[in-house]
């Protein structure tokens, strides 16, 4: 019967060109099958590779995930701090080791500060990079210590929704939420090791042939001064450079500081007895 069906079909192609491809293809599909019935079928394809699922996070990230929804004030207070005492540590260290840093040290940290704005592209792609080799950082939800933020007045959100630079601020944090979302501390990491980078960029700049010593006399600072500043702004690159551990050593105390400071606002101001 299937071999009529395809006769049958061969006739009423007629002229037409396309049923009598159609036909063709039918007839040869169907001899082939005729003349070969133990042909084995083909092998089936392999499913579709599924994209892989993110890996869970680890403990350490757990937990620094957990310090900043249940205590963002304390985890705020820890990053800060932290941070405060990694750059009074680097400058000890550079004090107690006679380190000599020049004042173009402190010129080149001072103008990677103008170019903070220009080199937003350049951290998104390192960002980006960054949470691809290191995806841990991508799961650091930086975005939950925005809860520590008091809230707008309902009088201040009209102004800002109605004004200008209002609409144009909301839109930027919109935008900035946005990125820390998408790359969690990753975005942060990249922005200080670029910064870093760019320091030290500038300062070998510097040293090819500008005498900065010598137009910061003409300027009226002394060596001294020059010296100091440069150790300072050493000891900030330092603490820039270190800046991951000190994320995960706030993260982890905040927790514990978190606890200690509800239990001394208790007892500074009991609850008020119930009615």
């Amino acid at each position: 019967m299937a071999a009529a069906a395809v006769h049958l079909l061969r006739r009423c192609s007629g002229s037409y060109a396309p049923a009598r491809q159609l036909a063709h293809l039918a007839t040869r599909r169907f001899y082939t099958v005729e003349a070969s019935p133990q042909t084995p079928s083909p092998p089936s394809l392999p499913p579709l590779q599924q994209n892989p699922a993110a890996p869970e996070p680890g403990p350490v990230v757990r937990r620094l995930n957990a310090a900043f929804e249940t205590h963002p004030v304390a985890s705020i207070a820890c990053l800060l701090t932290s941070e405060m005492a990694s750059i009074y540590g680097a400058h000890a260290l550079l004090l107690a080791a006679h380190a000599d840093i020049p004042a173009s040290f402190a010129v080149a940290f001072a103008l990677s500060r103008t170019l903070r704005r220009a080199r937003l592209p350049a951290e998104l792609a390192l960002a980006a990079g960054l949470a691809r080799l290191v995806p841990a950082l991508r799961a650091v939800r930086v975005t939950a210590l925005l809860n520590a933020l008091p809230a707008p007045r309902a009088a201040t959100s009209a102004q800002l929704t109605t004004s200008r630079w209002g609409r144009w601020l909301g839109r930027a944090g919109s935008a900035a939420r946005a990125t820390v979302d998408r790359y969690g501390a990753a975005y942060f990491v990249a922005a200080r090791y670029l910064g870093v980078g760019i320091v030290l960029t500038l300062y070998g700049a510097l040293g090819t042939g500008i005498d900065v010593a010598a137009y910061l006399e003409r300027l009226g600072a002394s060596p001294a001064l020059g010296t100091t500043l440069g150790t300072w702004a050493a000891a900030v690159t330092m603490s820039s450079a270190v800046y991951p551990a000190t994320v995960v050593l706030a993260g982890l105390a905040a927790p514990a500081v978190g606890r200690t400071g509800t239990a001394l606002l208790r007892r500074v101001r009991p609850p008020s007895p119930s009615a």
